[in-house]
């Protein structure tokens, strides 16, 4: 129950969504009556769950939970931070001399790519509205542009699969975007890494060469939780105040927004001509013709059809001078583009808000999350394996030894919040460190599972950990707070007290 809980909490923290102690204890109670209905009537009766204060305090300890609130401030907080970072920018801009074109925002958004409206799935004559999992289908992207609106980056892909069937025998290093992938389809720290190193600064190194610049940047970022400390001696990264993405981070305020719907018009131009080709084709089954191949297209062609004046006019709550009197937004007319495409497939007087809905991130349903739980699981175990055969190392790790190394992990994440003035960064890092020690955190909870071993000091293999989903009693602890880093730092933007 709680591995599920844990990952509706990095969903809604990777969506940005709100969410308070309440809306996780009433998610948990929610996750554990959907297991307990899938237990077989043979099994034996569990323990009763009641997500008390003392079960949450206890949970948010073995995961690790951080509220970051600033000092029980209320929301307006907020729009106070946003209006003070402007000028510590325009500080560091002037100090530094820097131009529009050296300065960077990145951020990531997930993408629904094959997302309709949601009533295109209800049509009396549709043949495959049960069970049609189209608009579950989610990549996240990593964008990046410059001030100046001149240079926007190649994008990153994050997929669930590495290697998808319409991608055979496609040659991904000439794809219009980085392909990356991980089991969820989510950024983490260490791909978020691997775009700054590998992707970003070649890329912006190349342009400040190209524009005849030095290759001296600012790259401007949200507190993501995925967002972990990184260096450059040519990059100097600025760090948005908490909870002011929506306010002034740039790529926020409408460059996303028209990129998404960029894609939505191409989507239902990629319908529409579908069945001109072949009338007898329902809505549905036109789309379920569109694979992931076609969504990279569109994403290229919807970016190069971002105009400079969009990703110039997105700095103007952060760096106003930057921003060219021409700026001017085409909305209205992406909308009409898009209402009259889908009346030409059937889809009659398409709503503002039916568009915004086919743009929103929408939390995951409690079936979709076990769903995740057990491919995750899955995935891991099968992981687990293929490592244990190949490296005979991890069978001779004790749990002596198991407790000594996340002791030493937990020293370090604790000299670094004590000695490191910027707070940001050190959470950041004990973040990473966190992820990094979750196989060695499993492997000792599954010692205090076996305690029969535990005691002997017996040999543990990843083979040894449990596989099925764990449903605790409110006062069932696997390991002290003391002996544990945590499987991860979880940072939890609280929408209240």
């Amino acid at each position: 129950m709680e591995k599920a809980l844990v990952l509706w909490i990095e969903d809604n923290t990777q969506k940005r969504i709100p969410i308070s102690g309440d809306m996780i204890k009433q998610k948990a109670l929610n996750i554990y009556a959907l297991l307990k209905n899938e237990l077989p009537s043979t099994s034996e009766k569990q323990p009763e769950f009641k997500a008390s204060n003392g079960w949450f305090s206890k949970f948010s300890k073995r995961y690790s939970l951080r509220n970051i609130k600033m000092a029980g401030e209320s929301a307006s907080a907020d729009d106070q931070a946003a209006a003070s970072f402007p000028a510590e920018l325009k500080r560091v801009i002037e100090e530094g001399n820097y131009k529009p074109d050296q300065v960077f925002n990145a951020d990531e958004t997930g993408l629904f790519w094959r997302r309709m409206p949601s009533r295109t799935y209800t049509f009396k004559n549709t043949k495959c509205t049960k069970g049609h999992k189209t608009a579950k289908a989610r990549v996240t992207l990593m964008f990046c542009s410059n001030a100046s609106g001149d240079k926007l980056l190649k994008p990153m892909l994050i997929n669930t699969s590495q290697s998808p069937r319409s991608m055979k025998n496609v040659n991904m290093t000439n794809l219009p975007v980085h392909w990356k992938s991980n089991s969820k389809a989510w950024m983490s720290g260490p791909l978020f890494k691997e775009w700054f190193h590998e992707c970003f600064v070649p890329e912006v190194q190349c342009y400040m060469s190209e524009k005849g610049l030095d290759f001296k940047v600012i790259l401007i970022l949200d507190n993501a939780p995925s967002h972990v400390a990184i260096s450059h001696p040519n990059v100097k990264v600025l760090f948005l105040p908490p909870n002011t993405t929506s306010l002034i981070q740039p790529l926020d305020q409408g460059v996303i927004a028209v990129f998404k719907k960029q894609y939505i018009k191409l989507s239902f131009r990629y319908v529409y001509e579908t069945m001109e080709r072949d009338p007898s084709l329902e809505i549905t089954e036109a789309w379920k013709k569109f694979n992931i191949k076609h969504c990279v297209d569109y994403i290229n062609l919807a970016c190069l059809a971002l105009k400079k004046s969009t990703l110039n006019g997105c700095w103007r709550p952060v760096w106003p001078e930057c921003v060219s009197a021409s700026c001017s937004s085409n909305d209205h007319q992406i909308d009409a583009q898009i209402m009259k495409l889908a009346s030409a497939v059937g889809i009659k007087d398409l709503s503002n808000e039916e568009i915004a809905e086919m743009m929103k991130e929408s939390q995951l349903s409690d079936e979709e999350l076990l769903e995740h739980l057990r491919e995750q699981s899955q995935i891991e175990r099968e992981t687990a394996e293929s490592e244990a055969e190949d490296d005979d190392v991890l069978s001779t790790i004790t749990p002596d030894v198991l407790k000594k190394g996340i002791d030493i992990a937990e020293q370090l994440a604790d000299f670094f919040i004590d000695h490191d003035p910027c707070v940001e960064r050190a959470v950041m890092f004990r973040n990473e460190l966190g992820a990094c020690m979750r196989r060695y955190i499993e492997l000792l909870r599954a010692t205090e599972m076996n305690p029969a071993s535990s005691s002997r000091n017996e040999p543990m293999s990843v083979q040894d950990l449990p596989g099925n989903v764990h449903m605790s009693s409110d006062d069932d602890a696997l390991a002290s707070d003391d002996e544990l880093l945590g499987a991860s730092r979880l940072l939890v933007y609280e929408s209240d007290e």
